[in-house]
């Protein structure tokens, strides 16, 4: 099945299990850090670092205005031999927070509504997509098939989480893909998402060659790409679209 129509055909599925857009943050919500570095908090939104939140912790947006904060370059823009790639930048407000018995302001382009994903587990591996939205949000349907291919076999799984995520992913032994539908998420958010999943911190640290192909604000659709690995995060109405593939 074509990735459009199966995107498609999940939309309509969501549709009626009734997700609603929501890409802001408002009071009571219940966020957690995706930064891989602490998160600063600050007392007021000019003033001095009073505190670091590390990777997972839990906030609860409180009342209050939440002013722009500074974007923040997470991709830099590129000339490869004569083409110009575009950098790519978290953006966000400054969020009004309580951790613990404490609160303070922090940079909203570090949070995510998403649950922190396990990165060490006992067998030393970190948490895969699949085990990650099984173990937060349970398994409400699944599906398998398998057709031909030029390479052999290409198998495809389809899961439906019980908070109406979407995963679809297949593959042979030359490549393959795996697609997320996830209603309620912004690009920023879905950003955080693959850079969890696929340490583009590292790859930057290590030299590897990564950089966006593409980025579009007005169709909310960006395109990056990861020596053999390509990704792509495509806002839709509601939902966020996070495409990922590899080839030998």
């Amino acid at each position: 099945m074509k990735p459009s129509l199966l995107i498609t055909i999940v939309i309509l599925m969501l549709v009626g299990r009734g997700a609603k857009a929501q890409d802001y943050f408002k009071a009571g919500d219940t966020l957690y850090v995706w930064s891989n570095t602490s998160l600063n908090v600050r007392s007021q939104t000019t003033g001095a670092v009073a505190d670091q939140l590390p990777y997972g912790t839990q906030v609860i947006v409180l009342e209050g205005q939440q002013p722009a904060a500074p974007k923040q370059e997470v991709i830099a823009g590129q000339l490869i031999g004569k083409e110009q790639f575009p950098a790519f930048h978290l953006v966000g407000n400054y969020i009004p927070i309580r951790y613990g018995n404490k609160s303070g302001f922090v940079f909203g382009g570090y949070l995510s509504k998403l649950p922190p994903r396990k990165t060490q587990r006992l067998n030393g591996a970190n948490e895969s997509t699949k085990e990650y939205f099984e173990r937060n949000f349970g398994v409400f349907k699944t599906t398998h098939s398998e057709k031909e291919g030029d390479h052999g076999k290409y198998k495809t799984d389809r899961v439906v989480y019980g908070n109406g995520v979407c995963l679809n992913y297949g593959g042979d032994g030359y490549g393959g893909s795996e697609i997320l539908i996830l209603p309620d998420l912004s690009l920023v958010q879905g950003y955080l998402f693959l850079n969890q999943m696929h340490n583009f911190d590292a790859a930057k640290k290590n030299g590897r060659d990564l950089y966006v192909n593409s980025y579009n604000q007005q169709t909310q659709t960006i395109d990056i790409s990861m020596d053999f690995e390509f990704f792509q995060l495509h806002k839709i109405g509601p939902y966020l679209i996070v495409t990922s593939g590899w080839s030998e």
